[in-house]
């Protein structure tokens, strides 16, 4: 007796799920232990990039909006068009795995790092300025990483795979604009 395809297709994306979450989290983990690992004189140089960042920020001389919402654009959307990219290759899901992880250390590193340098005040910090961005970027992240690999798989319906990647930009272009939101928020209020 066949199963339904429906069933078929639940198991698939659950496993797809399953080593998305396995790379993510894998990569967050590596993200904070490499800050551990950093030697002393990195440290301190990256401590102090950031330090002398949040003091810019307190004094109000940040970048002009557009040129921060075109850098945050940028670096998000990039890799998101990456990954939406990797799907046309033969064994383009296999690569799309390192990449998310990748996203994840990203994540790891950047939270980690303002914890070491601040203690608890990196934390407020890292809910203040990333929390926002990370609720609607990781999911938006694991969509693009899901069909991607389920196209690698199946290698059908284009039109509605571009579709999703354009959705997944306006998403990516929704959170860039609130990264100009939360840095005029964050004005003299940061540690």
């Amino acid at each position: 007796m066949k199963k339904p395809k429906r069933k078929v297709r639940l198991k698939k994306a659950q496993a797809i799920f399953f080593f998305l979450t396995l790379c993510f989290i894998t990569g967050i983990i590596a993200g904070a232990f490499s800050v551990l690992t950093m030697s002393e004189q990195n440290s301190m140089s990256a401590k102090e990039s950031i330090i002398s960042y949040i003091i810019r920020v307190n004094l109000g001389e940040t970048s002009p909006p557009a040129d921060v919402f075109l850098s945050s654009l940028i670096t998000h959307a990039t890799t998101a068009i990456l990954i939406w990219a990797l799907a046309f290759l033969k064994f383009g899901g296999l690569i799309i795995l390192p990449v998310f992880m990748f996203t994840g250390a990203r994540f790891g590193f950047s939270t980690a790092l303002l914890i070491t340098a601040f203690s608890w005040r990196g934390i407020l910090h890292a809910a203040l300025i990333y929390l926002p961005q990370a609720l609607i970027l990781i999911p938006c992240y694991f969509l693009i990483s899901y069909y991607s690999i389920d196209f690698s798989l199946i290698r059908a319906q284009k039109k509605q795979y571009a579709v999703k990647l354009l959705i997944a930009v306006l998403v990516i272009a929704l959170v860039s604009a609130l990264d100009i939101f939360v840095l005029n928020f964050a004005e003299g209020r940061l540690l």
